[in-house]
């Protein structure tokens, strides 16, 4: 948990194992925190490389590699690998209206206001696989995949691959 200097919002955060994937789930988030902090194999030589994305100016900097703007003010960072490609690509979920925007790769629509996006690789190709979980309903749908509902109000969407299979497993944490 983390504090803001002026005490404002707290933050929870679960990260697997390998460095692949990092979640953020926001607790009482007033304000948003400035930076979230994504790491990702950004250049494709096998290791994690630290970035952050800031949320007021969509600014992406990973460090020794590069800095771009790409996103805006209430987007949600899902980057991943996209491509196959074995590297983490930028990308961007906005809620307000259900885009996710994978940098100079895709742009589609999934999900809508409140769904919390939940990227994977759900079906074991190699790529990340767009989806999202609708606390209200206790909805999981992955997009081309499948919908399920699991979990109920307060849950916490927490995918990943837990039984070495190469397919994230759809998963959550109950506070």
């Amino acid at each position: 948990i983390s504090v803001s200097a002026n005490g404002y919002y707290s933050q929870s955060i679960w990260e697997d194992l390998d460095c692949y994937n990092t979640y953020y789930y926001d607790f009482n988030m007033i304000p948003r925190p400035p930076v979230s902090c994504y790491g990702g194999d950004y250049d494709g030589d096998g290791t994690s490389d630290i970035g952050i994305f800031r949320h007021l100016t969509g600014l992406w900097a990973i460090r020794g590699l590069s800095r771009v703007y790409f996103g805006a003010d209430g987007d949600i960072p899902v980057s991943g690998d996209y491509t196959g490609d074995n590297t983490t690509d930028l990308g961007i979920f906005r809620e307000s209206i259900g885009l996710w925007a994978i940098r100079g790769i895709s742009r589609f629509y999934y999900g809508s206001l409140n769904d919390q996006p939940i990227p994977g690789d759900y079906d074991g190709d190699g790529t990340v696989d767009g989806g999202i979980f609708r606390e209200t309903a206790s909805l999981w749908a992955i997009r081309g995949i499948t919908r399920i509902w699991l979990g109920g109000m307060g849950d916490i969407p927490v995918p990943d691959d837990f039984n070495n299979d190469n397919t994230a497993d759809i998963a959550f944490f109950r506070p």
